[in-house]
């Protein structure tokens, strides 16, 4: 599943080639490239998911009022290229933001003009080769020989600066290159080789992953749930104790299944199969997120039930998702999908918005692993 870590550790930063030993013995591509995979190096993010795909997220440095994000997208397999986007945030002291934004913004890297780009509606756009090219160049190097990468705006009326910080770059752009077999290849971005691309492991192909077509809820169903059966609370309350001794407290907990207060087992019910039903029920209440459990139990007593989570958030016929806040302005989110194949809810998606630096409403990426 996804390993995540908030630091590469000290052997990241204290020498460049170091760093780029830590990775590769952290990460061997081979191993491990099917799984989910997170860094966080100080102002930079890097997310690779299941098919070797990675991703590196860049932000303004921390506390910094003039907000932007650049995300840096390489596919697995030899002789990919990289590709690029750009998105600003809105400044504390802008309350209209989309006049906070040019119409056309320019990339400059220490004193040089690289070129200039124009914005969609949402300060949002897709960076052309050139400027994805000169990026990674200048972040590709260790944090003090890197010039300042700085994107002002193209229009006649003068706008601060938005600065793109460098510290953790390189870090990242390494881990990338460990995590897709890259290291000291031709095609690393990272202190390039001469080991031919061809040896680059491939893509992995995504998995197909097929939603079933599940029956007709009946009144009776959904009635089932409201009779409140004791078998089927205490098949349930199992099975929470069952996913807390196998996965830990924090992912089974759903208190509110031992709350006397509840009126109902089910706060919803609908038919998978002939057999089986999902069933969802409070579990928890936060101070800006909530998360409701969601289980699969048999129709007949003694009512097994199998969990899946404990963070569901909406659901309809053969799909559930969870969507939860990494704080409570919501610029930074976690969102999990669920599709029932047939035989069991499979996970379909996981993925974050990135870092929670207030880029963006509703976060400011799509990064899933």
């Amino acid at each position: 599943m996804t390993q995540r870590s908030s630091a590469l550790g000290a052997a990241l930063v204290a020498a460049f080639g170091t760093a780029l030993v830590a990775v590769a013995a952290v990460m061997p591509a081979a191993a491990q490239a099917t799984s989910g995979f997170t860094v966080v190096q100080d102002d930079w993010e890097l997310v690779c998911d299941n098919t070797r795909t990675c991703r590196a997220a860049g932000y303004h440095p921390f506390g910094g009022t003039s907000r932007v994000s650049v995300l840096l997208v390489r596919a697995g397999g030899p002789r990919t290229t990289v590709t690029g986007h750009v998105r600003l945030g809105e400044s504390d002291d802008e309350a209209d933001t989309a006049a906070a934004w040019p119409a056309r913004l320019a990339l400059r890297i220490g004193e040089r003009h690289i070129g200039t780009i124009t914005l969609r509606a949402n300060g949002a756009t897709d960076l052309p080769g050139p400027l994805v090219s000169a990026l990674v160049a200048t972040l590709a190097r260790r944090e003090g020989d890197a010039a300042e990468v700085t994107w002002v705006s193209a229009d006649a009326s003068p706008r601060p600066p938005w600065r793109l910080s460098s510290r953790g770059a390189v870090e990242v752009l390494a881990a990338m290159d460990a995590h897709q077999g890259r290291i000291g290849t031709t095609g690393a971005l990272v202190a390039p080789g001469t080991r031919d691309e061809r040896l680059v492991p491939p893509a992995c192909p995504a998995p197909i992953l097929v939603a079933a077509r599940v029956p007709i809820t009946t009144t009776a169903d959904r009635a089932l749930g409201r009779r409140k059966p004791a078998a089927m609370l205490r098949a349930m309350r199992d099975a929470v104790r069952d996913a807390m001794r196998r996965r830990g407290a924090d992912v089974g907990r759903c208190e509110d299944l031992d709350d006397p207060d509840q009126r109902d087992v089910a706060r919803d019910v609908w038919r998978l199969s002939a057999t089986r039903l999902a069933v969802t029920t409070p579990c928890w209440l936060a101070t800006y997120n909530a998360g409701s459990g969601l289980w699969v139990v048999t129709d007949r007593p003694p009512y097994r039930a199998t969990f899946v989570t404990n963070g569901a958030t909406e659901w309809k016929g053969p799909e559930a998702w969870s969507e939860q806040r990494g704080r409570g302005v919501g610029d930074c989110l976690s969102r999990t999908q669920w599709t029932w194949d047939g035989r069991r809810f499979a996970l379909a998606r996981d993925e974050t918005t990135g870092l929670c630096r207030e880029v963006a409403a509703g976060g400011t990426w799509s990064l899933p692993t």
